[in-house]
């Protein structure tokens, strides 16, 4: 029932009844715009972040879209410097230096590594990063350099984790965080095309919401209930029909985008 705009609200709403996230943060602004981000919010992504814990890339994108979309007096004193200097010291590649426990491998975190590189680069151009001593516009070209690459071989071809209940949430996160905030046009234009084919999978492999299709890479849970697909949440948000669980980082990300903008033609296939 009800259209767009009504399950977009659905989505932040759900969101923001979630645990303290970036996501929950990112959520909650176009619906109280005057609540600040708090350390509270942040605390375990950038817990993630100095430990250099798996999955820390994720939680790097959220923090970019609070950076880009949430104005600076709209943060809890000393909670937006903290992002910054967590974001300096941070390990953005497997060849910078430092012992981690982070993913780079996999075709989803390679696109998540880039993407926040290339937007921490760009949004820092003229610091020092503290882990590579390189500046945040060498970080930038290096990201991008990346991230076209990985871009256009998915353009030309498709996914090694193809309609992966788990993982399309996630590329649809850096596709997005791209669309939205990329400096170059034809990085944003690469990425606003990859997302259109991405999604026209998902919705063409979905049926009343189930992501019924054969998985590239997927997880026990969600294979035994649609209910704890991670595309769920997105499909949720952009036609309707899926599910509202604990995967809300992508599906917030999507919701709030400004730049992206669904083609009609993909709604009508999900329908």
């Amino acid at each position: 029932a009800g259209g767009p705009e009504d399950w977009r609200s659905e989505v932040l709403r759900h969101v923001v009844a979630a645990q303290a996230s970036s996501a929950r943060a990112l959520a909650r602004w176009p619906l109280a715009p005057s609540a600040p981000v708090t350390l509270a919010d942040l605390l375990t992504g950038l817990t993630m972040i100095r430990d250099r814990a798996d999955c820390a890339d994720f939680e790097v994108l959220g923090l970019m879209h609070l950076w880009h979309r949430v104005p600076a007096d709209r943060w809890q004193e000393g909670t937006r410097e903290q992002v910054w200097r967590a974001l300096l010291d941070f390990k953005y590649w497997i060849d910078q230096p430092g012992l981690d426990a982070m993913c780079y491998f996999t075709e989803n975190h390679q696109m998540v590594w880039h993407t926040a590189e290339m937007l921490v680069g760009e949004a820092f151009a003229d610091e020092v990063f503290t882990n590579a001593g390189r500046s945040g516009a060498d970080h930038a070209a290096h990201g991008r350099e990346h991230a076209v690459e990985w871009m256009r071989r998915r353009l030309a071809g498709g996914f090694s984790e193809f309609d992966s209940n788990a993982y399309v949430a996630i590329d649809c996160l850096a596709l997005v965080s791209l669309v939205e905030f990329a400096a170059d046009p034809e990085v944003a234009r690469l990425a606003e095309a990859l997302l259109d084919k991405l999604l026209l999978c998902l919705a063409a492999n979905s049926w009343r919401g189930i992501h019924g299709a054969a998985h590239g890479r997927s997880y026990t849970p969600m294979l035994r209930s649609a209910r704890f697909e991670e595309t769920g949440p997105i499909m949720w948000a952009l036609w309707g029909v899926g599910a509202l669980n604990a995967a809300v980082l992508p599906a917030a990300a999507m919701a709030t985008a400004r730049r992206y903008v669904l083609p009609p033609l993909i709604r009508l296939v999900a329908h």
